[in-house]
């Protein structure tokens, strides 16, 4: 673990103090218990030309954090980002200064984008035990999830005179993979073609027909959202 700077210890100890003599559910301020580690203040912005970013949302947003002993951690104050490439979520109080939240405290959390929609998220080793994955519908008979792992792929560009390849630039590239559960059973992939949704939901072949035949629109995170919720009903 880093060396955590005396600004930092300082902090913790003040928010410990204020957080113990609060009823509030800030009571057990796990955010800074010894689990949680010291991490460079994320930089949103690049000063060179480089593609995407390895962070979820391009500045620090507002969320709710639930604890795996149940605490709910929604200060508007707060700042989280969510670091694609390494799985880490990141918490702020004054933007000046980042602590990596334990993966092992964490039970879920929602962040919320510029249009305040919440993005809700949880950890499930079974698919991968350093990512979080995004929840995309949840009910009692279907739950469909999505993992995003985020590749940094340095400039590759290569000119050979009458040729090029590659790219002149570095780009973090996303690797998207969706996974749905049934009746709490293990996930399975699944791909984003009505092919592959056929095959996933094979015992649900008149409904899925029946919502295909009224949502012809592009198959993404909000088709799925949508399909999820249909199916679950």
């Amino acid at each position: 673990m880093r060396k955590i700077s005396l600004t930092i210890i300082a902090w913790f100890a003040f928010l410990s103090s204020v957080f113990s003599q609060s009823g509030s559910a800030d009571s057990n301020p796990i955010l800074y218990s010894s689990g949680a580690s010291s991490s460079i203040l994320p930089v949103f912005t690049y000063t060179e030309v480089t593609h995407g970013s390895q962070y979820l949302f391009d500045d620090w947003v507002k969320g709710v954090l639930i604890s795996t002993d149940g605490t709910v951690y929604n200060d508007p104050s707060y700042g989280f980002a969510y670091n694609k490439v390494d799985g880490a979520l990141l918490f702020t109080k004054d933007r000046k200064s980042a602590i990596q939240v334990d993966d092992s405290k964490i039970k879920s959390f929602t962040l919320y984008d510029k249009q305040d929609y919440p993005e809700n998220f949880i950890l499930m080793p079974i698919i991968d035990p350093a990512h979080f994955v995004q929840v995309i519908a949840d009910g009692n008979k279907y739950k469909i999830y999505k993992l995003t792992i985020t590749h940094f792929v340095k400039n590759n560009y290569h000119n050979e005179g009458m040729t090029s390849t590659g790219n002149n630039y570095d780009e973090y590239v996303d690797d998207y993979t969706y996974f749905v559960t049934m009746n709490g059973g293990a996930p399975q992939k699944m791909g984003l073609k009505k092919k592959s949704l056929r095959e996933v939901f094979k015992n649900e072949l008149d409904k899925l027909n029946s919502f295909f035949t009224t949502n012809d629109e592009p198959i993404n995170d909000i088709y799925l959202r949508k399909l999820g919720d249909y199916l679950n009903k």
